[in-house]
C-alpha cells in the first residue's frame, strides 16, 4: 500500500510524497517494511490523454522482521514513467525505469523487479 499526494508546481512540474507499506508472511516469517518517499517529476505532454515524466527521488527505507532484527537504507534514484488520463480527473500512472541507489547498490532496472520497479496506480485530481 503506498497512498501518496502531489501539488503541480506549475502546468509541467510536481512535487509528492509516498508513505508505503509492505508487510508479508511465509513459514511463519513476518516481515513489515515502511519506506517514505518524496520525489520531483518534470512532465511532457504526448497528447490529449497521454504524458511522459522523468523524475528524482528520495526515499528511507525501514525493515522489520519477526525476530525484531531491523534494518534500514537511503535510495536515490532517477526514474520515468507514463500516465494516462481516464477521465477529466481519474488518471492511471505507471514507473517503467529506474537507475541510481536502490536497496545500496547501484541499479539500472527496466523491468519489473523486487523493488516493485512497474508500479501502475490510479489516481484523482481534487483541484485543477
Amino acid at each position: 500500500v503506498g497512498p501518496e499526494v502531489g501539488t503541480w508546481l506549475s502546468t509541467d512540474l510536481q512535487l509528492g510524497a509516498v508513505l508505503s507499506f509492505q508487510g508479508s508472511s511465509n513459514a511463519g516469517q513476518d516481515k513489515l517494511r515502511v519506506a517514505p518517499h518524496v520525489y520531483f517529476r518534470k512532465w511532457w505532454s504526448v497528447s490529449e490523454k497521454f504524458s511522459l515524466y522523468l523524475g528524482v527521488n528520495a526515499r528511507f527505507v525501514s525493515a522489520t522482521d519477526q525476530a525484531e532484527v531491523s534494518s534500514s537504507y537511503f535510495d536515490a534514484f532517477v526514474d520515468g514513467g507514463m500516465a494516462f488520463a481516464l477521465a477529466e480527473r481519474w488518471g492511471m500512472v505507471g514507473r517503467i525505469a529506474s537507475v541510481g541507489l536502490l536497496q545500496e547498490e547501484f541499479q539500472f532496472d527496466f523491468n519489473m523487479s523486487p523493488q516493485s520497479l512497474f508500479n501502475v496506480g490510479i489516481y484523482y485530481t481534487i483541484k485543477q
